[in-house]
């Protein structure tokens, strides 16, 4: 709007200050066809960028700060009410009352403690299988035995995905076909090729041919 408002500023200046309004509207011009078709886009210098930039940080650090503050002023009030509620008990329930939290605390360690050597058995047991242990955490369950169903059912799936994986290779390195219908055996230049997985799950399929390989 403000372009548009200078173009028609600068048409009543060259028309002399304006136009009869008799006049044939077909020979007035079009003030948008002063416009520039090409535009140029908005630059900014570094300074300017630096400005934005730092805007933004900042924006982000009074969040993250405001944020910290709010949850700092519910876990004070909680707190607060707490202690009204131990204020209100007698001896015997306020005793009681520890107890409880002392319980609690304990379990809790021994919860995680639990875990933590959970987690241990089931990185050496994914070792053991051949399996990468970056994905013990996610098999870890609450107790034993659900945790070595995980690892039972993910130790299938894991197998079965290399077995496809590898099974797609082989038909793209080794396509062709022998009189007898039987696909090319691999060749010692395509079985030093492949990775562990693949080598494993060939191993598992053509045992016969891998020990050739090997």
């Amino acid at each position: 709007m403000y372009e548009q408002y200078l173009n028609l500023l600068n048409l009543m200046a060259e028309d002399g200050g304006g136009e009869d309004p008799k006049e044939d509207d077909s020979k007035k011009e079009d003030p948008k066809k002063k416009e520039d078709p090409k535009k140029e886009e908005k630059t900014y210098t570094e300074e300017e960028l630096k400005e934005i930039v730092q805007k933004e940080t900042d924006k982000r650090v009074t969040d993250a700060v405001k944020t910290r503050e709010k949850k700092l002023r519910e876990e004070m009030e909680k707190e607060k009410k707490e202690n009204e509620r131990l204020a209100q008990l007698s001896a015997e329930e306020k005793a009681e009352e520890e107890r409880k939290k002392r319980d609690a605390e304990i379990e809790e360690r021994e919860r995680q403690l639990a875990r933590k050597e959970r987690l241990s058995d089931t990185k050496d047991k994914l070792y053991e299988e051949k399996i990468p242990v970056t994905f013990a955490p996610m098999l870890v369950a609450d107790d034993e035995d659900a945790t070595k169903e995980n690892i039972k059912n993910f130790k299938k799936e894991w197998e079965k995905g290399i077995e496809n994986a590898v099974n797609e290779r082989l038909k793209k390195r080794a396509p062709s076909q022998g009189k007898d219908g039987d696909q090319t055996p691999v060749t010692k230049e395509q079985f030093q090729k492949m990775g562990y997985r693949e080598r494993l799950a060939l191993k598992q399929k053509d045992p016969e041919t891998y020990n050739k390989l090997i």
